[in-house]
């Protein structure tokens, strides 16, 4: 029996999420298809891989290294793109120079508008990727799994309900419009008849929930909250097996 904790980690992230893992895992094959019609020969032919410029075999298998690290949620695949992003746009210029025709320099215009975009907007994932205790700086469903649990929580003396939470920070079905963004909140976590009090730093805002990264200096009382809402999720799924099984 496989918990519903054990399931891939992917399937708790968001549409846009996987849409981006999938873009990596089909680039390879926009390269491949790229370099086919460079040299005017079928997809399929031999020949082709044999006329590829070295830094091509780079610039094709990266892709699916890259992917697969987003997939399994590793934070140093930021550190893959930021360096795979800059070595394939430089490329790109350097065959627009060498070959100056339209489809180098459409290939260069279409690869720059896709690739600075993704690391402006991912800009701090980058930096906290580059730091060197990015791995533990808790980054909420990133680097951990999440679980789908109600549990009260208390902040500013108002009760809230937990949409998730995992061992890195909760997420909470309310804008929280009066908290301001990165401040450092106290939360008292109400699981299990115990009372835990966390600090935590606000670290996203939507329009219908907030999110909260835990401090490391609570790490101990974070372990024994995880630890309970693992045997929770247990629970829970041995009771839904049971139910449709019967």
């Amino acid at each position: 029996m496989n918990p519903p904790g054990k399931n891939k980690m992917i399937a708790s992230s968001p549409l846009t999420w996987k849409i981006f893992i999938l873009f990596f895992l089909f680039l390879p094959f926009i390269h491949y298809f790229s370099r086919s019609r460079f040299h005017n020969l079928p997809l399929f032919d031999p020949l082709l891989i044999t006329k590829f410029h070295p830094v091509m075999y780079f610039l094709i298998l990266m892709p699916f290294l890259i992917g697969t690290a987003f997939f399994f949620m590793k934070r140093w695949a930021w550190i893959l793109l930021t360096e795979y992003s800059v070595i394939l746009i430089g490329f790109q210029i350097y065959m627009a120079y060498l070959y100056p025709n339209t489809g180098h320099i459409a290939e260069l215009l279409i690869f720059s508008s896709v690739f600075i975009p993704i690391l402006y907007l991912n800009k701090e994932n980058i930096i906290v990727a580059y730091k060197h205790d990015f791995m533990s700086i808790p980054r909420g469903w990133r680097n951990a799994r999440r679980y789908k649990l109600q549990i009260p929580v208390e902040i500013h003396s108002n009760l809230y309900f937990t949409e998730d939470i995992s061992k890195t920070g909760l997420g909470i079905s309310h804008p929280l419009e009066h908290i301001p963004q990165n401040s450092t909140v106290e939360l008292i976590i109400h699981f299990s008849g115990e009372r835990f009090q966390i600090s935590s730093k606000l670290v996203r805002k939507n329009p219908g929930s907030t999110g909260f990264s835990f401090e490391i200096s609570d790490r101990v009382k974070i372990k024994n909250i995880s630890r309970m809402v693992r045997k929770e999720r247990v629970v829970q799924y041995r009771a839904h097996k049971k139910k449709y099984s019967s």
